[in-house]
């Protein structure tokens, strides 16, 4: 009978260490939290993650809050641009001038992840272009959702090959939070190695 009690005893123990544990692992993650949501890959064949671009000629511009031109009932709380501020050289056959790389993104409340996914579906169907100017990305950071719903970007370099200049550099720059100061959007701005400019 006593052995019984023991081995009782010993399980609601480990049931406690574990449920303590999960709940530490959970609350860490949530500062910790970090992921690019991609719902199909197809439109990032070809992207090399690898590629980062040099930080320096970056810059980045926020508007909180920020009005968009989506009429749903869900509404961002901001809007972020990344662009590159020198432009990149193209096949003079293809464009007179020369492009600068850029992506933008709303950015919405966790909460709001089910719409964001959903539309980044529905941007990434409805592109006309071919990767990697096919917009529809989102990062988590946090308790924000970044999305993009650009059916074309431009972040292409329209070269051989054609390099994607904005996905690698941006998933360098949002992966380097340390997650000590991500639960608002001033603390990930403070984060951000690039320099704040306007377009």
């Amino acid at each position: 009978m006593t052995g019984g009690k023991n081995w009782t005893r010993i399980m609601k123990e480990i049931g406690l260490i574990l449920a303590f544990l999960t709940i530490t692992a959970m609350s860490f993650g949530q500062h910790l939290d970090y992921k690019i949501h991609r719902p199909n890959d197809y439109h990032r064949l070809g992207t090399d993650l690898k590629n980062i671009d040099t930080l320096s000629l970056w810059n980045y511009q926020l508007d909180s809050p920020y009005v968009t031109r989506f009429q749903d009932s869900v509404k961002p709380i901001g809007h972020i641009s990344f662009w590159r501020t020198k432009p990149i050289s193209n096949d003079p056959g293809l464009y007179v001038q020369a492009r600068a790389p850029a992506i933008d993104f709303e950015i919405f409340d966790i909460k709001d992840s089910s719409y964001c996914y959903k539309s980044s579906w529905r941007t990434i169907v409805a592109s006309s272009c071919v990767p990697p100017d096919v917009g529809g990305d989102v990062f988590v950071i946090g308790k924000f959702i970044f999305l993009n719903r650009s059916a074309c970007v431009n972040c292409g370099s329209y070269g051989t090959p054609n390099i994607d200049y904005c996905r690698p550099t941006i998933n360098f720059i949002f992966s380097r939070f340390s997650g000590n100061d991500i639960s608002t959007l001033a603390g990930i701005v403070r984060q951000l190695p690039i320099k704040s400019g306007r377009r």
